[in-house]
């Protein structure tokens, strides 16, 4: 509980509300930061809203997971913010683990903010399973946002060089064929 002073003089006390974000790259962070803005927005007249930020990386190192276990397992609010064209890592998965063994079941819930390439739908299936089965066994509720990335074909194949080849080559002779001299001005 924290007590602040209200504009007629009165303090009040609210309810506070811990928010831990785990997230996988700062695009991540930055989406899940607009989420947490938008949870202070609508209900920060009732909560004193406190975020605690995680990059998966982060979790390799047993003191840091430690830690984030730690303050994960008091937290009102999980948001797991990531791309799913892997798998969670497995220190991350390691935390969610220990830290939903931890929790009081009914005591908050699990928000998975998941972004992946439809070529990626079987790994974004096994992230979203493993996520809602984790929320169930620490007896949480589970919030659900995925996006669809467009493709991103990394690979040029044979063909597609020699498209550009052809686009190139054509582009190249009609500037050639703009900087002809006139047959006018022949030099004897």
């Amino acid at each position: 509980m924290f007590e602040v002073e209200a504009s007629n003089g009165i303090k009040e006390t609210k309810p506070a509300f811990d928010v831990v974000v785990i997230y996988d790259d700062r695009s991540a962070a930055r989406r899940a930061m607009k989420f947490f803005s938008e949870l202070v927005r609508e209900f920060g007249d009732e909560f004193e809203f406190h975020c605690d930020l995680w990059r998966f990386d982060w979790l390799d190192l047993p003191q840091v997971r430690a830690a984030a276990i730690l303050e994960s397992s008091v937290a009102d609010l999980l948001i797991v913010c990531a791309q799913c064209d892997a798998d969670l890592p497995g220190p991350v998965k390691d935390w969610l683990n220990r830290c939903v063994a931890e929790k009081t079941p009914g005591s908050g819930g699990l928000v998975a903010m998941l972004e992946s390439h439809r070529s990626a739908y079987d790994i974004q299936t096994r992230t979203r399973h493993f996520l809602q089965s984790a929320a169930s066994r620490g007896g949480l509720d589970f919030f659900l946002h995925e996006v669809d990335l467009p493709e991103i074909r990394l690979e040029l194949t044979s063909q597609d060089l020699q498209e550009k080849a052809n686009t190139i080559s054509r582009v190249l002779e009609g500037i050639l064929q703009q900087n002809k001299p006139s047959r006018r001005w022949r030099r004897n």
